[in-house]
């Protein structure tokens, strides 16, 4: 129904575009859908893509003739076969790619199958044997995994391989000539497994199988030689089951077959004789119930499908409906919703997810300009526009019939640069300004044409921007001044301010609002006669930001924004006058038009569009992650339709969008990744052997242990989004180190850090948006650096046991020393003590004697006499010797 509406669209809009001026012919209008190619030049490993798988973490790996590579949004990483190292893949020839529940990557070689672990960073072969000693060699096609975690295994020439990896029991099916339940043939070109559980198999020249668990048996599905209710190619090379459960079948030469298994019919969908998009197909996917992806040699098409037809989509605002590469062999719906594409010649085409907007290309061919930069836009009637350029005059836009033609061009009036900066249609007259070609006022029922202010010579003729107050009359802003319209005289009428206008709006009360270029803001009440002027004051915070203003506009609460060149939103309102919004964190301080809609702002800038919520201070970012072709728009090129939608002017082509209900709290970001560890400037690989601080990939580290030489870490991070990785933002910091967080972006997310002191380090880091959201889940590694064996604990245990040791003998010897001088000194004591009482006892003994002689001495005078008297008388008396005892 849809495509009839755009077919009668089509068909009027072509009757009605045979009445313009000049009667140009049509053309269809391209939309931008942002898709972009990584070959060789951008790090892939080879332009040879055969399979594409999205990991745990969400890398996107890349199956090619050159080895594996992985791509994580800013970086590619290639793996190759090493000699001599067996647990590096086995053959650079990857045919096929498929990621099983266990996280593993399984990989179709031309010698076999290799299984990469990403946890363990490490291939391995797969050697197992069957119970006859059968294993898997040579060329495989594919790999999968069924609904009970089997593996099966297509190769040529050598059958169908199972493997079930709770028992580790290998078995082989081989074609049996004469035996109708075996496999039709051992060259496998594909293998599928339906909602149901059957395994399908395509061969290479006998047709469709259907393996029963069941029963072990298969069923064959045959090309018969009339041709009738039967598969229309014996080749097939691709299988996929839809949401019906209808069976889709790609073959090498016929197209495409549906086949509808409750009747058994096969339906052949043949374009041979169009432009040969369903001729030798490779890969087949349900994008969506009712869609159907078809990758064959001409390129992915994206079909919609019902039970009466099959048809390629033609809808402008889809995000993807073909490649432009040829010769596509694999195909990846990723977990944002992208598009991956590996062709056989010219690498991966992508086609980003997020189609917010639509964006149309104005310009006259790719090889011109002309037309390109869009800067008036204006609606004529239910879908259709009128865009004005700044050379080639106007161009007509009709949305539902997806066409641009010209509408009135520099060829139609005669001049080689026809710049259009402004229109508006009252009533039936479509009003015009032009550079330098004054005001023209185009009757839209006659197509006469009438010219106001036309002097190339006058100022005057230099129009920018014209605008129709509630009381009906048209102003013009100029280079010189303001003009408005006496409709009784048929003139332009001059009036004050006479500067360059860049912008005319009108607030709820009837005031006019006029911004100028380098003087500021004009206010004019026709009521009244009175004219305010308002200009910057760099002393006083209550008056307009600059003097340079690029764009008014006036929102339901009868608030006036106004939008500066270079210096951001300021607002202003009766109550609390001028209020400049210099905190906002709008990409670019040049704002170049607003549209209020509801209870927001719509902003655009040079740099993006922005999206904000006076009243709570809420502000949204869209970028070119976003579905933005371009983020530089036109000044005062922008409008808010009659159905709703919002038409932007840009430097290349238009945007137009619907204003989502809620567009707060949309954070589509994931956890950051570390992909590389480094120390003291070089990169860590990891080892098993514990030669390296890391024992798995640095990806699924969460602790690293260091010595006290290795004190320069280094790190480098990514957060594996797709549509835009350009636009991340990150935040981090080292606790132990850093008191706060550190900002960078994609092209320079790394960080090092130096001369680390021994001890323990948690690095943090985030992802955060273009309007600083960021993501709850921050990625940690806890870091911890040893100290020295001189600093270490057992060190430390030793030089405290040691000095207690220490401290105890010095204890010992200072108390036996102690206990010595105490001995010592109480000898010497003891010593005095005997000498005093010896003294004091020869002290007394003399006294003693000597009191004893004095009397004694009296005596022994009388008694030497008697001696001397007795000598004499001959008798010896021994008296003086008993007196001396």
């Amino acid at each position: 129904m849809k495509r009839i509406f755009r077919c009668i669209a089509a068909f009027l809009f072509l009757l009605y575009i045979l009445f313009l001026p000049g009667r140009a012919e049509s053309a269809n209008a391209s939309v931008y859908h942002n898709l972009r190619n990584y070959t060789v030049d951008d790090g892939l490993s080879s332009n040879h893509v055969y399979g594409i798988v999205q990991d745990s973490i969400g890398f996107i790996w890349f199956g090619t003739d050159n080895g594996l590579c992985r791509f994580d949004g800013c970086e590619f990483r290639s793996y190759t076969h090493t000699d001599g190292d067996r647990s590096s893949i086995s053959s650079n020839n990857i045919r096929r790619l498929m990621l099983d529940s266990r996280g593993q990557i399984w990989l179709a070689l031309d010698n076999g199958v290799d299984i990469y672990t990403p946890a363990a960073d490490r291939f391995r072969h797969f050697d197992v044997r069957t119970s006859d000693g059968a294993c898997v060699t040579g060329q495989t096609t594919e790999v999968i995994e069924d609904r009970e975690g089997e593996i099966w295994i297509a190769t040529v020439n050598s059958g169908l391989f199972r493997w079930n990896p709770v028992t580790e029991c290998l078995t082989v099916y081989r074609h049996v000539p004469g035996d109708d339940t075996s496999i039709a043939q051992d060259y496998i070109s594909t293998i599928y497994e339906s909602k149901d559980g059957t395994i399908w198999i395509g061969t290479y020249s006998e047709g469709l199988c259907a393996f029963s668990k069941q029963t072990g048996c298969f069923t064959h599905y045959r090309k018969e030689t009339d041709g009738r209710n039967c598969i229309s190619d014996n080749s097939i090379d691709a299988i996929t089951e839809d949401s019906y459960g209808t069976l889709w079948l790609g073959t090498v030469s016929s197209g495409l077959d549906r086949f509808d298994r409750s009747t058994g019919r096969f339906t052949n969908y043949d374009d041979r004789n169009g432009e040969g998009r369903l001729q030798r197909i490779h890969c087949l996917a349900e994008r969506a119930p009712g869609e159907l992806l078809v990758c064959a040699n001409s390129g992915a098409t994206l079909y919609r499908i019902s039970e009466s037809e099959l048809r390629p989509i033609e809808d402008t605002e889809v995000s993807f409906m073909r490649t432009k590469c040829c010769n596509i062999f694999s195909f990846l719906y990723d977990r944002e919703g992208n598009f991956w594409f590996g062709s056989c010649y010219e690498g991966v085409e992508f086609h980003p997810a997020r189609n917010s907007f639509t964006c149309y290309a104005t310009r006259k061919n790719d090889s011109s300009d002309r037309g390109k930069v869009v800067s008036a836009v204006c609606e004529l009637k239910d879908g259709q526009y009128l865009l004005g350029n700044e050379n080639d005059g106007i161009l007509l836009f009709d949305r539902h019939a997806g066409m641009v033609v010209p509408y009135r061009t520099a060829q139609n009036v005669g001049t080689a640069i026809y710049n259009v900066f402004s229109m508006l249609v009252d009533d039936q007259t479509l009003w015009i300004a032009a550079f330098q070609r004054g005001i023209e006022a185009v009757d839209l029922k006659s197509r006469t044409v009438k010219s106001y202010l036309a002097d190339p010579s006058d100022p005057s003729s230099r129009v920018f921007v014209l605008f129709r107050s509630s009381s009906g009359r048209i102003w013009a802003g100029t280079s010189v001044g303001l003009f408005y319209y006496d409709r009784f005289e048929d003139r332009f009428v001059t009036r004050d301010p006479k500067v360059r206008i860049s912008d005319i709006t009108e607030d709820h009360a009837g005031r006019l609002w006029i911004a100028t270029n380098e003087d500021g803001l004009y206010s004019y009440d026709a009521r009244t006669d009175l004219l305010q002027h308002y200009r910057y004051d760099p002393d006083d915070p209550a008056t307009i930001s600059r003097n340079a203003v690029n764009t008014l506009a006036v929102d339901r609460t009868n608030r006036l924004w106004i939008g500066t060149n270079g210096y951001g939103l300021c607002s202003y309102n009766e109550k609390d006058g001028f209020v400049r919004h210099e905190t906002l964190p709008l990409p670019s301080k040049i704002i170049q038009r607003i549209i209020p809609e509801n209870d927001r702002l719509w902003i655009t800038t040079d740099r993006g569009l922005i999206v904000f919520y006076p009243a709570t201070g809420q502000l949204k970012r869209y970028s070119r992650a976003d579905g933005l072709h371009t983020e530089q728009f036109m000044s005062n090129s922008g409008i808010l339709t009659s159905d709703g939608r919002i038409v932007l002017g840009t430097t290349d082509g238009i945007c137009t969008f619907t204003p989502p209900h809620d567009i707060m709290g949309n954070l589509n970001l994931y956890p950051v990744i570390i992909t590389r560890f480094s120390l003291n400037g070089l990169p860590v690989s990891h080892a098993e052997d514990g030669s390296s601080p890391l024992s798995v990939p640095v990806e699924y580290t969460r602790k690293i242990t260091l010595s006290h030489r290795q004190t320069s870490v280094g790190f480098r991070f990514v957060s594996p989004t797709y549509l835009f990785p350009g636009d991340c933002r990150y935040r981090y910091r080292l606790d132990g180190l850093d008191d706060h967080w550190s900002m960078t972006d994609s092209r320079n997310a790394s960080v090092n850090y130096n001369n680390l002191r021994p001890g323990e380090y948690c690095f943090r880091v985030q992802v955060g948006n273009g309007d600083m959201q960021w993501n709850s889940d921050e990625t940690k590694l806890w870091i911890r650096i040893q100290p020295s064996f001189f600093r270490s604990k057992g060190a430390l245990a030793g030089y405290v046991v040691l000095t207690l040791i220490v401290i105890a003998v010095g204890l010992y010897y200072w108390m036996r020393r102690t206990e010595q001088q105490q001995r010592e000194k109480i000898e010497s004591v003891k010593r005095e003590n005997e000498r005093n009482l010896y003294e004091q006892r020869i002290s007394f003994f003399t006294n003693i004697t000597h009191e004893i002689r004095t009397p004694l001495s009296l005596i022994i005078g009388p008694l030497e006499q008697v001696t001397n008297y007795i000598k004499k008388c001959g008798k010896r008396v021994n008296i003086s010797e008993d007196c001396s005892c």
